[in-house]
């Protein structure tokens, strides 16, 4: 357990905790802060230190650091310490944190010449003489002394010294509200500060700060404020043309690669013109079709079937030892060509105009017709065109048995009745064929259920045809449609 007292064991105990050597001179950082110990000792064998926490102690005195020259960071804050002292041995301490304490006054610093920060907020510093230490800190760049108790406005003299000073904590003392415009004037003053307070300070900022700091110099505060405006606008209008000329110099680059694309497709073309120009050389199209004399087109196949139907006695008659040798004499025959092939091999091949996408500039590849689709298509019009007449046929079936009396319906025997379902079925056949025939019986069988329920109800209305009802038909030639494309779209994957 750790006691009060900053001992050998203690600080052992420490390293184990927080998973340190064992080894004092092997550790570079260590860790004792919020231990309750009110001096600094047995630190002699910790000679590689680089940073050292000590904050959250009773500390009463900076001491016991004579070994520790390497060390680069200093945490400190939150003790009772009321000097800044026995520091000679930390020439390269880069970082010293002394917040929250009773110091009165900074001094004992000027050694460290690689000093870049010093924290010294809530402390009890009050006159100036006591602040001007900082400036023999060449490259002090954050300094914090909030929350103090500095009255005297004059302390941006003495921050105007610091010439690497950029980050600035002034906030709580007395002084600031003794600063007139105090933001813009700070920032006007301290050339480097690149962050005020709570805030960072921008080059914009900076610049209305300052012109902000010559209109007051020169008149009053509407002339500060007239200058501070004139800035502004000046800035905007900078940042419009500054836009403008990024738009202007990207569409020139755009323009750029459109010419030289341009240039490279027509050197292209030119290209491939020359080479089909040239003697000798073969065009996209194929030799056959560069050729300006059409061959001997091949005869069909039917053709050369039938030839050898009609061959004659003396052919077949032959003996079987010229057979061969009239074969291998024969020349071989070629494939049988089609129309478009025969018209290609006749009329030498002419260069298809090029379609271009005209905002993309890219070449449009038109790809031939799918013949599975476009059988399918004939089929679907030829189809829906069969559908329309058969539908016809059923109004005008269904109008004409309409206009018959109610008793010559009743009075149907069972032989019209099955004349009559014979033509819905046959009518079913030539709109859809066999797989509509099921459904179209079964639309029958429910008008004559329909009928006999009518006949038994005595109803004055005439019967219904036993013709299947229009929507049947569409309702089932819709759903033969429908396994008919899928079947299709099989057959193209």
């Amino acid at each position: 357990m750790v006691g009060v007292d900053m001992t050998k064991l203690a600080l052992r105990e420490s390293c184990e905790k927080n998973k340190l050597y064992r080894t004092p001179r092997l550790n570079d950082k260590l860790y004792l802060h919020y231990k309750g110990w009110k001096r600094i000792e047995n630190l002699d064998e910790y000679t590689g230190l680089k940073v050292l926490w000590l904050e959250g102690n009773g500390l009463l005195k900076i001491e016991g650091l004579e070994h520790q020259k390497e060390l680069r960071t200093l945490y400190l804050h939150e003790n009772v310490l009321e000097k800044i002292e026995n520091l000679e041995n930390q020439a390269n301490l880069d970082t010293l944190n002394l917040a929250q304490n009773f110091i009165e006054k900074i001094e004992n610093l000027e050694h460290m010449k690689e000093l870049k920060t010093l924290l010294l907020p809530q402390n009890r510093l009050k006159e100036l003489a006591n602040i001007e230490h900082v400036t023999k800190l060449p490259e002090l760049s954050c300094l914090d002394i909030q929350k103090n108790k500095i009255e005297d406005p004059a302390i941006l003299d003495v921050l105007e010294r610091c010439e690497k000073l950029s980050v600035l904590y002034l906030q709580g003392n007395p002084c600031v509200k003794k600063i007139r415009f105090y933001r813009k004037t700070t920032i006007a003053r301290l050339k480097s500060l690149k962050y005020l307070d709570d805030r960072p300070v921008f080059p914009e900022e900076r610049l209305r700060a300052e012109a902000w700091c010559r209109g007051l110099a020169e008149g009053s505060v509407e002339a500060a404020r007239a200058c501070e405006k004139a800035e502004l606008d000046r800035q905007r209008k900078e940042k419009q043309e500054k836009e403008e000329a990024n738009f202007r110099a990207f569409e020139k680059m755009m323009l750029d690669g459109k010419r030289i694309r341009a240039e490279r497709e027509a050197a292209a073309k030119a290209a491939a013109a020359a080479a089909a120009s040239a003697p000798g050389s073969e065009t996209e199209a194929g030799p056959v079709a560069a050729a300006p004399v059409a061959p001997p087109v091949a005869p069909p196949v039917e053709s050369t079937s039938a030839a050898n139907a009609t061959a004659t006695p003396t052919d077949a008659s032959m003996d079987h030892e010229s057979a061969p040798a009239m074969a291998m004499a024969a020349p071989p025959v070629p494939p049988p060509l089609s129309d478009d092939a025969t018209l290609t091999a006749q009329v030498p091949a002419q260069a298809s105009p090029v379609l271009v996408n005209p905002y993309s500039g890219e070449k449009v590849i038109k790809r031939p017709e799918n013949p599975a689709s476009k059988a399918f298509r004939e089929d679907k019009l030829r189809r829906a065109q069969a559908r329309a007449d058969n539908l016809d046929a059923a109004e005008t079936q269904a109008n004409s048995s309409q206009d018959e009396p109610a008793s010559e319906q009743t009075v149907t025997s069972s032989s019209d009745d099955d004349k009559k379902e014979q033509d819905s079925i046959s009518t079913a056949k030539m709109a859809d064929g066999p797989a509509l025939q099921a459904d179209k019986v079964d639309g029958a069988e429910e008008e004559e259920e329909a009928k006999e329920e009518g006949e038994n109800a005595a109803s004055p209305l005439p019967a219904p045809t036993q013709t299947v009802p229009a929507n049947k038909l569409t309702q089932n030639a819709s759903e033969e449609d429908s396994r008919r494309e899928e079947a299709a779209f099989d057959e193209l994957d």
